[in-house]
């Protein structure tokens, strides 16, 4: 996007976590977003990711609920 990078559905695997690579795919994302001129970086935070995302100077701006009709 001209106005910023949307990142969604950033993970890693179980056997990989507390190693660094989610921050470094966050610090990839963010430095090809930087490379193509956008202003801003924005994600979803679960509640694995907030904390590492705060961590790295993410701030949080708005929640957003989903609602799920079971019905449908």
């Amino acid at each position: 996007l001209d106005a910023g990078v949307v990142m969604c559905g950033g993970a890693t695997i179980a056997s990989a976590r507390s190693r660094g690579a989610y921050r470094a795919l966050i610090t990839a994302r963010w430095e090809e977003g930087r490379r193509r001129g956008t202003p801003t970086l924005i994600t979803q935070a679960g509640a694995m990711s907030r904390p590492i995302l705060k961590r790295l100077g993410f701030e949080e701006v708005v929640q957003i609920r989903i609602f799920l009709d079971e019905l449908a």
